[in-house]
């Protein structure tokens, strides 16, 4: 058996004097695995997820990942993945989030599904609310959003087949290579990233860029002339879902026969991820 319910005594329901004790005690909140992309399918990972449908409340256990179907959900929208339990039968299915067509925007419905009481997200009483999904508009898997408690954040994991890692927790930062840049010749450089829906929930904290002979390291933003703060060397003008814009100032530091062989690494930009 994969996956299965155990539901919890109920106070009238079951003849025993012990279960008040498991209700006050049951954590129904618990959802203790979060669901991942690998290869373009989404996964639930075995797990232990608490349940409260009105009826009765308890633990659905799952022993082994299991692959959820997109079949149902329209592509560019935000798919809600939820958990539904009928006697001990457990199924999770995907379905539209109506007007949820924004990928850099939660669902305003689903922040207001939070269930203090139950400890979850239900969108209908019926059923806990797990995890988001965006598919794009060729019905591609794109994004995955887990639930921690009340909070929501972006998580984008297996995006290697078998490998299971979360890449962009709140709090969490990381660095790209900015690479080539011939910042003699060249004002300004576009450099990609694989933050995808998520870029919204990123915050650029600085690009550091190094000098031809590898002996310094300065921020793109430098200022240049303390007599004037407002006169910076640099910055990074903006990101979007495929890249981080940088640019220099024409006749500043880095416009400089220091700053441009090729090939070259010419620095990294830092980026540090908020709550989506």
């Amino acid at each position: 058996m994969s996956k299965h319910f155990y539901r919890f005594p109920s106070v009238g329901q079951d003849d025993n004097s012990w279960g008040p004790l498991l209700l006050a005690q049951l954590d129904t909140g618990v959802l203790s695995g979060r669901l991942y992309n690998s290869g373009g399918a989404l996964y639930v990972p075995a797990c232990r997820i608490g349940i409260d449908n009105g009826s009765y409340r308890g633990i659905s256990v799952i022993d082994a990942a299991e692959a959820v179907s997109l079949a149902a959900g329209s592509n560019s929208n935000w798919l809600a993945v939820e958990m539904s339990v009928s006697g001990t039968a457990v199924t999770f299915t995907a379905a539209d989030i109506a007007g949820a067509t924004d990928p850099t925007i939660i669902p305003a419905s689903v922040r207001a599904a939070w269930d203090g009481e139950k400890d979850g997200f239900y969108l209908t009483a019926t059923k806990r609310l797990i995890s988001l999904a965006w598919k794009s508009a060729a019905g591609v898997l794109l994004a995955v959003v887990n639930f921690d408690g009340q909070k929501i954040w972006a998580s984008q994991i297996g995006l290697h087949t078998g490998t299971i890692y979360d890449q962009y927790e709140p709090g969490k930062g990381f660095t790209i290579l900015t690479g080539d840049w011939d910042m003699n010749a060249a004002a300004s450089l576009e450099v990609a990233h694989s933050l995808g829906v998520f870029y919204a929930a990123s915050i650029i904290t600085k690009a550091m860029i190094r000098n031809d002979a590898n002996n310094a390291n300065s921020n793109l933003d430098k200022v240049e002339d303390f007599a004037d703060p407002s006169l910076l060397s640099g910055g990074i003008t903006q990101i979007n879902s495929t890249q981080i814009s940088l640019r220099r100032r024409t006749g500043g530091l880095f416009d400089s026969v220091l700053y441009d062989s090729t090939p070259y690494n010419r620095g990294w930009v830092m980026v540090h991820m908020r709550e989506f």
